[in-house]
């Protein structure tokens, strides 16, 4: 593969990751690992610093043939980082060997001592998750460089740290049968921004608006909803509430939509409205500023019930939530199992204690459909866009 379109906007110094020595640029000796990271508990192999693809230098770690406990690789610590969204970027190379039994993974500590470790942590196999390109590269070809852009959740807010660890060799990433040799060009870890957030996320197969950086930073949000009024000769009136919840209006506003060969912002939008085929399908849109939940009560356990809808409050007032994700459950403050089911409808593993306190935490998208059935865009400039208002709506079934 070609690294050309990944290394000018990725590691470049404006980008603002959060671990520093992205590109092990700073390597000042081998054997050794690059500066500000260290090696694994019981690795057996000796790190290496060889010619980089991405900077002058990379680091080639390699496990003991067979032995997948064999933990070779290296981690680095990374202060600050809490509860939340967070993109790796890996690039590497695979020397000999295979990718299966080799990944990357992030774990989460409620202190910058890195003493205790929470429940958070995530781990992606380089042999079965999709790379950049979205192709999943199986057990992949020795001599090929890959690149991962990978997007993870954390939700405890106890998490205050983070630690971030690559493996030639690890028993969660698969059956190692022979000495896998790595050679990782870059890793870095930075907070997802909210467009990353939904591009990650689908609820029921639907398609994610996409959220573009030219819109307007005014969009217009405006709750609807149905009475029915009938008023007597004499002024009084009878009032009905159609609904229990209302309709949310939404109008965004681009400025600029970008149309260029490594930037084809326009396509996304026209691709999308086609294919709801404008006001008849339901799209998923993520509100930037209204899309979090966290530790929202759901109720109190009766000692039975395990089911229960998830929503959301603004104040005292609340309503259902149709798409959540990233979804975790607590029982009196501590995660339990459950099952999401549609709707954002959530079964326990098991029914909360009689006085138990339920809450949640996550995420959540608003299902939509548009509420036009063209879609006008105007150029402003060679190959810049814009438009002066897409419209749409919520739904109240995603069914």
């Amino acid at each position: 593969m070609s690294l050309a379109p990944y290394l000018a906007p990725y590691f470049s110094g404006n980008q603002a990751w959060s671990n520093a020595n992205t590109d092990f640029r700073d390597y000042p000796a081998t054997p050794g690992y690059p500066t500000g990271y260290l090696g694994l508990g019981g690795a057996t192999s000796t790190p290496t610093r060889v010619v980089g693809q991405v900077s002058p230098y990379g680091c080639n770690v390699t496990g003991a043939s067979g032995n997948a406990s064999d933990v070779a690789g290296f981690k680095a610590y990374v202060q600050g980082l809490g509860h939340g969204w967070y993109v790796v970027d890996v690039v590497l190379t695979l020397v000999s060997g295979a990718l299966t039994g080799a990944g990357v993974d992030i774990s989460g500590f409620t202190d910058f001592g890195f003493l205790t470790p929470t429940v958070d942590y995530v781990g992606w196999a380089f042999s079965t998750v999709a790379d950049a390109d979205g192709v999943v590269q199986g057990a992949g070809t020795p001599g090929q460089t890959y690149h991962y852009r990978l997007t993870g959740q954390f939700l405890e807010p106890a998490s205050q740290a983070i630690r971030f660890r690559i493996q030639a060799h690890g028993t969660q990433y698969g059956v190692v049968t022979a000495a896998n040799s790595i050679t990782v060009q870059s890793m870095a870890i930075r907070p997802a921004t909210v467009g990353e957030i939904a591009a990650a996320n689908q609820v029921q197969g639907l398609p994610v608006f996409p959220l573009l950086p030219g819109v307007t930073p005014d969009p217009e949000k405006t709750p609807s909803w149905s009475t029915k009024v009938l008023r007597a000769s004499a002024g009084n009136e009878r009032r009905t509430a159609q609904w229990p919840y209302p309709i949310w209006n939404f109008t965004l506003r681009h400025e600029v939509i970008r149309d260029r060969p490594n930037i084809d912002e326009i396509h996304g939008i026209w691709e999308l409205f086609n294919t709801v085929q404008g006001q008849f399908g339901t799209f998923l849109f993520l509100d930037q500023n209204d899309y979090l939940v966290t530790r929202e009560g759901l109720g109190v356990g009766d000692g039975s019930n395990r089911t229960w809808q998830l929503n959301r409050a603004i104040r005292y007032w609340t309503e259902p939530l149709l798409c959540p994700f990233g979804v975790l459950v607590y029982v009196d403050g501590a995660s339990v199992g459950f099952t999401l089911g549609v709707g954002g409808v959530v079964t326990l593993s098991a029914p909360p204690a009689s006085g138990a306190v339920v809450s949640w935490s996550g995420g959540f998208f608003y299902p939509c459909r548009f509420t036009q059935d063209d879609l006008t865009l105007k150029a402003i400039a060679a190959q810049l866009w814009s438009n002066d208002g897409l419209k749409f709506c919520s739904v109240r079934s995603i069914t």
